[in-house]
């Protein structure tokens, strides 16, 4: 009941959000002021079904702190920066606004690399510091958390709201690439085709993940000097897709005991080659072509 409730309760907030963003008659100040509103009231819902529920184990409890409050959460911190994001940009010349997006990049890069461990505990799906992290009841220092705020004894834990602002620092990194992108070709984002964003990935994500790894240890991109992180924000959102546990991914991959680590390129080399084995099949030779003319 308590997921069903969270996910119904965060898809509104998100749809809500996004009408309220897409209304050209605000202006910036009162979209934020709009989806601030929205946000606390989705939070405000949450908190009162949250303390009110009875949970029946530990597992139950460290769930809804883990991965269903950090998703809510992470709609409220997202919507600040992205205002304070806007509200500060130049509006100079493009080089200026790209440079301020990418000022803004290594900013979130060094947050993740500040955070490193529970970051990558975040990433991995680790579950060791699971009891320490999202249960309210946990007695821990948070010493060793120094981003968190104040918490709320009663909607609060250790690690929920660390775990939100990853989800929405990583939003936010494909919000900046998106544009950067977008201001480096000479685009708007409005005069980007339809068709492109219609192009999505819907096959299995580790196949997608063994090609981006694939372009990133054969130096493809940037001549060798992309960085992995950047292609796999790029991958998703070029192919509308979420492979936000990509590096659990590759490690599946490694783990691979009766198939080769690379399946899914092993099989599209086969398939390109029985392709051209096929296409050639039918391809006369040039004996064959003075035979046919005689």
């Amino acid at each position: 009941m308590l997921k069903s409730f969270f996910e119904e309760l965060t898809s509104d907030l998100i749809q809500e959000l996004n009408e309220i963003n897409s209304n050209e008659e605000l202006n910036l100040i009162e979209r934020f002021n709009y989806a601030l509103r929205e946000v606390s009231s989705a939070l405000k819902q949450a908190k009162s079904i949250v303390v009110s529920h009875h949970f029946n184990s530990d597992a139950e409890e460290i769930y809804c702190f883990k991965e269903l409050k950090p998703k809510l959460y992470a709609e409220k911190i997202y919507q600040v920066h992205l205002f304070n994001l806007l509200n500060s940009k130049p509006v100079q010349l493009k080089e200026d606004l790209i440079a301020y997006y990418r000022e803004e990049l290594n900013f979130i890069k060094r947050f993740f690399q500040h955070n490193l461990y529970y970051y990558q505990y975040f990433r991995n799906g680790n579950t060791e510091l699971d009891n320490l992290l999202f249960l309210r009841n946990s007695q821990s220092q948070t010493v060793l958390l120094p981003d968190v705020p104040e918490l709320d004894p009663e909607f609060s834990t250790n690690g929920d709201y660390l775990f939100a602002k990853f989800i929405a620092y990583e939003r936010m990194q494909e919000y900046l690439v998106k544009e950067i992108l977008c201001l480096e070709s000479g685009a708007e984002v409005s005069a980007i085709p339809a068709w492109i964003s219609e192009l999505t990935w819907t096959g299995e994500k580790i196949n997608l993940v063994e090609v981006i790894y694939g372009w990133y240890f054969t130096g493809q991109i940037n001549n060798g000097n992309a960085d992995l992180a950047d292609l796999i924000r790029w991958a998703a959102i070029a192919l509308n897709v979420d492979i936000s546990r990509a590096y659990r991914d590759f490690t599946d991959l490694s783990r691979r005991k009766t198939t080769s680590p690379t399946r899914y390129l092993d099989k599209m080399r086969e398939s390109i080659h029985n392709r051209v084995e096929e296409d050639n099949a039918f391809k006369p030779s040039s004996n064959d072509k003075r035979q046919v003319f005689k």
